[in-house]
């Protein structure tokens, strides 16, 4: 039996909302699924570190919607592993460098969106 579970983060992908975030999951991630499969033909699954920007975690909450976006991960092959809630916004804009660290902690915006992380993290895992 195979214990080690490929993994790597969508941060890499744009994912401005919810829906940019799951198309580029089924475009990206699924394939990335099949380029790691073992020698035996086994590419069933990879390990997500999944990224969630502020508006894609504010939509899946308002929604109730962790469980489903969940299943129909795993239907794909991807199981979220870890979560990563440092980009709150477009991490994928023209200027990225400063403005990734805004909103800070002392803005009730960041509190919120870690919040959101922390409640979905329980239902994605």
């Amino acid at each position: 039996m195979n214990t080690f579970l490929p993994t790597y983060c969508t941060n890499v992908h744009a994912g401005r909302d919810l829906a940019e975030t799951e198309a580029n999951l089924e475009r990206f991630s699924t394939r990335v699924r099949d380029l790691v499969a073992t020698d035996d033909g086994d590419s069933s699954e990879i390990g997500i570190g999944l990224w969630l920007s502020a508006e894609s975690a504010r939509e899946l909450r308002e929604a109730n919607g962790a469980l489903a976006f969940r299943d129909r991960l795993q239907n794909r092959g991807l199981r979220i592993v870890t979560l990563n809630g440092f980009p709150y916004g477009d991490f994928h804009a023209e200027v990225v460098k400063h403005r990734v660290y805004e909103p800070h902690w002392a803005d009730p915006r960041r509190l919120a969106y870690t919040a959101d992380l922390a409640h979905l993290l329980v239902d994605l895992l």
